[in-house]
């Protein structure tokens, strides 16, 4: 349902309105009732949407001219893993049978008519829950940031049962000396049955986000693998080192 109020002059009128909707569905998602308030005037819109099916609230606003400019802030409180989950595998993201909460805010920033890149911002401020029975939370609130030319990466620290990923950088067209790092350490038995023993990684990543350059290293220790009819492998530790695009066993 739509209600309208135009008012002020024919050529540059001033709309107040407010859209209902009791039933919008996607494919992959249907997201229930949905509201919205909107203000159109002096060539500009705005809006406020509220999305009680995730605790999300959406607001931004956009010129309705050339470029066609826009600036959008979207928040969940307390959104369903559930629900977010069913999203994201409809968008392709693996399927997971997810539990808990999240609170997290984005804003997204743009032209439609313009080659000044588009801006993604994305404050996370708590994911408490578990991911195939996998305890998941967020140590501590992180901020990842990404365009066309940038990506920034601030106090990613995730865990997952007895895995943790930590991240922290930047990637750049104009490096000077930043870096992207990614720490994992985990257990290899929580995500591949046949598998045992810890697996530890540092990569690092630096250059223009589309062609980054990267190197790292990865090291399995105390590992066992077991396939079905066949005895156990027990005792590997082997390490790997990535350097000029090249992964090499050291061991």
């Amino acid at each position: 349902a739509v209600a309208a109020r135009v008012s002020g002059p024919i050529a540059a009128p001033r709309v107040d309105g407010k859209v209902t909707s009791t039933r919008v569905e996607w494919d992959f998602w249907r997201p229930g009732p949905i509201d919205a308030d909107v203000h159109m005037s002096d060539g500009r819109i705005q809006f406020v949407a509220r999305v009680p099916s995730v605790n999300g609230t959406i607001q931004g606003s956009a010129v309705l001219s050339t470029p066609y400019a826009f600036d959008i802030n979207a928040s969940l409180e307390q959104a369903e893993l559930q629900r977010l989950g069913a999203i994201a595998s409809g968008l392709g993201a693996p399927a997971l049978d997810w539990t808990g909460t999240t609170r997290l805010s984005a804003r997204i920033t743009g032209a439609i008519d313009d080659e000044r890149p588009l801006t993604v911002d994305v404050q996370a401020a708590s994911i408490d829950g578990t991911a195939d029975g996998h305890p998941v939370r967020l140590a501590e609130p992180a901020r990842i940031a990404v365009s066309t030319d940038h990506v920034s990466v601030d106090a990613l620290r995730l865990e997952v049962g007895n895995s943790r990923l930590v991240a922290s950088g930047t990637l750049a067209q104009v490096t000077s000396g930043q870096a992207l790092r990614l720490e994992i350490d985990g257990e290899i038995g929580e995500w591949w049955p046949q598998g045992k023993g810890r697996v530890q990684a540092v990569f690092s990543a630096s250059g223009p986000p589309p062609h980054p350059t990267l190197s790292g290293e990865v090291t399995v220790a105390s590992a066992t693998v077991t396939f079905p009819g066949y005895a156990p492998v027990t005792d590997i530790v082997a390490r790997a080192r990535l350097a000029n695009e090249t992964l090499e066993l050291v061991e």
